[in-house]
């Protein structure tokens, strides 16, 4: 799947604003939030959508798709 993403990101011209991050601290995921413009969250697995609850702290835009 990241090769995937890597890979469309590369095709589209935007694989220098891109960042895949992997895991996070806490402190690192806020920080990471606070200076995104846009958070997307593809994921095979997330039953609550964690990630988007925390991310609404900081007032970004969001994307989330199901794979």
């Amino acid at each position: 799947m990241m090769d995937n993403l890597k890979n469309i990101t590369k095709n589209l011209g935007i694989e220098e604003k891109v960042y895949f991050v992997g895991y996070l601290s806490g402190n690192e995921v806020q920080k990471m939030y606070k200076a995104a413009d846009v958070a997307v969250f593809p994921s095979t697995y997330e039953p609550f959508r964690n990630c988007c609850i925390r991310s609404n702290a900081s007032e970004k835009s969001r994307l989330l798709y199901q794979m």
